[in-house]
């Protein structure tokens, strides 16, 4: 499963708990991209949004640039963080406004020293599973780890600390607070 990250204290719904950070990739720059293995882009949606208004910044390339979120496992099943981008889309402005950031949120509270997970999203290859399964879980030919979009309340979230092999960590944001809704972006 990799390193995996857990939180040594409670990490309330809503929290944001680490900032996705790496260098920004366009699309000619992650079709010359070999392992896409530490690639994160926006939801389907959000990629078409950015595409249509030109925008070059489409995928978080953490390989080299990112942070503790890279050593963030994948869950299918339950996740107990989700991504969020931020600012929410506003298509009524010209130019229109369009998420720049993106973060891994508590969907739900977390107790202490449980492992913090995300579904890393549907083009992520797990050949794990075909092997289980006799099932194919590979990369479709889109862009890489789309995520499910999710709104958050205006405000700022309290700190999370979270652990990596025994090194603590402080996370923070601005994104959440208290909740955060899922669904369709407007």
């Amino acid at each position: 499963r990799g390193w995996g990250v857990r939180a040594s204290v409670p990490v309330a719904r809503g929290t944001v708990v680490v900032e996705v950070r790496g260098r920004m990739l366009s699309d000619a720059e992650y079709a010359e991209v070999s392992d896409t293995s530490y690639i994160v882009s926006y939801d389907d949606a959000t990629l078409a949004l950015k595409r249509a208004a030109g925008e070059n910044e489409l995928f978080f390339d953490l390989r080299e640039q990112g942070n503790v979120m890279r050593l963030i496992n994948d869950c299918m099943e339950a996740p107990n963080l989700q991504l969020v981008y931020h600012p929410q889309p506003d298509l009524s402005q010209n130019p229109p406004v369009l998420p720049r950031r993106a973060y891994l949120v508590a969907k739900h509270d977390i107790p202490p020293m449980v492992e913090l997970t995300w579904n890393y999203g549907p083009h992520y290859e797990r050949p794990w599973l075909d092997a289980q399964a006799g099932v194919s879980h590979a990369r479709e030919e889109a862009p890489p780890k789309s995520r499910r979009r999710s709104r958050p309340s205006p405000g700022k979230a309290p700190a999370a600390a979270v652990s990596v092999r025994g090194e603590s960590r402080e996370g923070s944001g601005t994104v959440g607070e208290g909740s955060v809704a899922s669904g369709a972006v407007s």
